[in-house]
């Protein structure tokens, strides 16, 4: 895909070059149409008799007979002589500077041609990432009855399938029990794609969350629990699942990074970091808040949609989980960790909205990490690919059955030091010296 991309963007370019590149030869060709006028002009008004031309030669220059539009050029063009005859030294001035404007023109063509891959590179724009697959690739997911069964529904739109639901279909959505793209418009590098009509703006997205989990609550048979991300979210689903193994998924409950709204002061799970419902929750939200209508009948709903999440499941009775580890390090994160693995950050005010609202303590640093990490937020597909490929690939604690081969054993000495009865290599130059330099 991006070869042709570039092909597209080389071959209008190429021709830009190739045709700055006559500019010289229609240089060349104006000099002969001038001296061409001065002809025409020296006939215009004589007879043929007197010009040394025949009658042939002068209709085929356009002398006799000619059209008023003719004779108008021909005397602004003898007005512009006249004019230049006054001022010789201004003649040759241009004259030079023409010649000398017209040369650096072509010199600036000639190395444009050369180096059109560089100037290229500058001024054409980057392709899109493609989607990256490894040649040995094989199925990491990690299917057991002790694991518990995860529905990932994955709020995208068509503007963002190129730059970022695409990479998460081939990186962590592959880990999922079943993952569910919203959007509004069908792709094909999109496997399981739910369209969410009505649903467009950001400010419909409660509307397509909705969708979402009544889309779930049907194939509720299928999975134990429901985690909604979006499409710059990385998540990692093997600590997911460890996380909520031994909880009931009948039960009604719910997890996530809390945080406090600015406006009420109420607790609600961050949606860019992603949020759990178990199925006992996701059945209560869709009977008893959706189509019982109790969440739009007796609360205030916004556009945020974390925000009406948090307050449809409180209003329902559904428990929010403190998500933290056994150390209180947050497992849901709303940054990407190069920023969370730097402690200086907690000074930035970037961050101080996030201190101000979170309900627990929010750290940066190192040490201050997750070992049990679930998701992080913001998350390019560069960076997605990276995690993905230390997670999956290099880390040995998710892939225990894989062999790893060691360094190759080093060849016998023999095989590396030339023998003994070897003829030596008579020594040469690397490169040509006069022979009067090399005799003694």
């Amino acid at each position: 895909m991006y070869q042709r991309y570039y092909a597209e963007h080389l071959t209008g370019a190429t021709c830009g070059v190739q045709i700055l590149s006559f500019v010289p030869l229609v240089f060349c060709q104006t000099f002969q149409q001038i001296h061409w006028i001065r002809e025409l002009l020296r006939v215009r008004d004589q007879p043929w008799q007197e010009t040394g031309l025949g009658k042939d030669r002068q209709t085929k220059m356009g002398v006799r007979g000619g059209g008023k539009a003719m004779r108008w050029c021909c005397g602004m063009i003898v007005k512009l002589g006249r004019e230049l005859k006054r001022r010789p030294r201004f003649v040759q001035l241009l004259l030079v500077a023409v010649l000398i404007v017209t040369f650096l023109l072509h010199q600036f063509i000639l190395l444009a041609q050369v180096y059109r891959q560089y100037i290229l590179a500058v001024l054409v724009p980057e392709p899109p990432l493609p989607v990256q697959r490894r040649p040995t690739e094989t199925d990491l997911r990690v299917d057991s009855q002790d694991h518990p069964r995860v529905l990932c529904l994955i709020v995208t739109s068509p503007k963002y399938h190129e730059g970022r639901a695409k990479h998460v279909a081939v990186t962590w959505a592959t880990h999922c029990t079943q993952a569910i793209f919203l959007t509004t418009s069908p792709d094909h590098r999109l496997p399981h794609v739910l369209l969410t009509p009505g649903a467009v703006t950001y400010d419909q997205l409660w509307s397509k969350v909705v969708q979402g989990f009544e889309w779930a609550y049907e194939h509720q048979s299928e999975f134990d629990w429901v985690v909604k991300a979006d499409d710059d979210t990385f998540l990692v689903v093997e600590n997911l699942q460890a996380a909520v193994r031994t909880l009931d998924p009948n039960q009604p409950q719910a997890t996530g990074v809390h945080l406090h709204t600015w406006e009420t002061g109420s607790t609600y799970l961050n949606g860019g970091a992603g949020y759990v419902l178990s199925r006992g929750a996701v059945t209560k939200l869709v009977e008893d808040g959706l189509k019982a209508n109790q969440c739009h009948g007796h609360l205030q709903l916004g556009t945020k949609e974390d925000v009406n999440m948090a307050l449809c499941l409180s209003y329902l009775g559904v428990v929010l989980l403190d998500s933290r580890d056994s150390l209180g390090r947050q497992r849901f994160h709303v940054y990407p960790p190069m920023e969370l693995i730097d402690p200086r950050q907690a000074d930035n005010l970037r961050h101080l909205w996030l201190k101000q609202i979170s309900v627990f303590p929010y750290k940066f640093g190192y040490s201050e990490l997750s070992d049990e990490v679930i998701s992080f937020h913001y998350i390019d597909a560069h960076t997605m690919y990276c995690l993905y490929y230390l997670i999956y690939y290099v880390n040995p604690a998710l892939t225990p059955g894989r062999s790893r081969n060691t360094f190759p054993s080093p060849p016998p000495i023999h095989d590396v030091l030339p023998s003994q009865s070897a003829t030596p290599r008579q020594w040469s130059p690397p490169f040509s010296i006069p022979r009067l330099l090399l005799q003694p």
